[in-house]
């Protein structure tokens, strides 16, 4: 399956690493804003690609339309994405909200607030014909049962392929 990414965005990544921070030197496989913003409003022109989205706050930026999605949720341990945030960025994360502008407190109670509230987005739209949740630490753990699942439940993956693509040592933040 191919990924849908841009190149030129890990440069953009590059600008922030600090010296004791080591990303994935194979990249971020992450579309740039163009690229999202081209897939908000063109997504057949993605049509059979893998795209990564970030669900911040609780939206994907998953353009409704005629095709379908199959969709993968990887969720995080919250205490490990605090303190990735705060080790990268040197503080607490907060978030705002887009339409009252008030800053939240990032908490493990917000987390899994935004994670249901992206769930209950996915399960009621047509045009998610298949929505599963993986655990990020067991991806990590045993990526080949991982990928294995998602090929029993119709992702066009080899899971030997895809689980010698996951590098644990590269996982920076593991308890």
């Amino acid at each position: 399956m191919p990924a849908v990414y841009d190149k030129e965005y890990d440069e953009r990544h590059k600008e922030y690493i600090k010296p004791d921070y080591h990303p994935n030197p194979d990249g971020y496989y992450e579309p740039s804003e163009q690229t999202k913003t081209l897939f908000e409003s063109q997504p057949e022109q993605f049509d059979n690609k893998a795209i990564k989205l970030i669900g911040n706050y609780g939206w994907l930026r998953l353009p409704e339309w005629n095709g379908s999605y199959s969709v993968v949720l990887m969720v995080r341990d919250p205490a490990e994405i605090a303190a990735s945030y705060k080790r990268f960025f040197g503080h607490e994360p907060i978030w705002e909200d887009p339409v009252t502008k008030q800053s939240i407190p990032f908490s493990a109670d917000f987390y899994h607030r935004l994670i249901f509230s992206l769930a209950a987005q996915l399960e009621n739209r047509k045009d998610v014909v298949s929505f599963i949740v993986l655990n990020g630490k067991n991806v990590i753990e045993n990526p080949l049962a991982a990928f294995y699942y998602l090929k029993d439940n119709g992702w066009p993956i080899e899971p030997w392929w895809a689980a010698s693509q996951v590098k644990p040592a590269l996982y920076r933040n593991r308890k």
